[in-house]
């Protein structure tokens, strides 16, 4: 029998019940960005929160995930961690001129506690802004963040005619790789295996 070496790189934990959308969040710029890293899933169903809670809560302040474990060092936030995933992966997540950077970081960090009719408008303004095909040109974190979320706010928005821009990039981004196996195993109650 051929034995590996243990893995040595980062692990993500995340969930599947009770996730709302910043494992699969984090899980995507680790994803997307190339980063090699194993994934622990843990049970946040009602019989089980309180027991997962404190064993999470034994390597997080958080004690929810997600939580990204590297070596000794342990980042409990979802932005946090799609920010590493940029810093040490091999594909840029975020533009690299400082002011558009900033920008996609703004919108990053708003996008998610924002109305939806304020964010059609703003996701129109982006991607006119960048000439597409995501809202800061290239594939940015502030796309990755919103995909949990962005089926949910389109379905239960106006129809999407006068956002033609936004539909063509909420489809774009939709049938990336990455986000279909996450949504696919999420509809079968499994999650994504550890990248490779």
């Amino acid at each position: 029998m051929t034995r590996f070496p243990p893995f040595q790189g980062p692990t993500l934990y995340t969930a599947v019940e009770g996730d709302d959308g910043d494992g699969f969040s984090a899980w995507l710029a680790l994803r997307e960005a190339h980063v090699d890293f194993r994934e622990c899933v843990v049970d946040l169903s009602p019989p089980r929160r309180d027991l997962t809670a404190a064993r999470l809560g034994r390597l997080s302040p958080a004690a929810a995930p997600p939580v990204l474990v590297d070596g000794g060092y342990v980042v409990f936030d979802a932005l946090a961690i799609m920010e590493y995933a940029n810093d040490v992966g091999a594909v840029q997540l975020l533009p690299g001129e400082p002011l558009r950077r900033a920008e996609a970081r703004a919108m990053l960090a708003w996008q998610r506690k924002a109305e939806p009719a304020r964010l059609l408008l703003a996701w129109q303004a982006a991607l006119a802004a960048s000439d597409g095909p995501y809202l800061y040109g290239p594939l940015s974190l502030a796309d990755l963040a919103i995909a949990p979320r962005l089926p949910g706010l389109i379905a239960n928005h106006p129809p999407l005619e006068s956002f033609g821009a936004v539909r063509a990039w909420a489809e774009r981004l939709s049938r990336r790789a990455a986000v279909r196996e996450w949504l696919a195993r999420r509809a079968r109650g499994a999650t994504p295996m550890a990248s490779s």
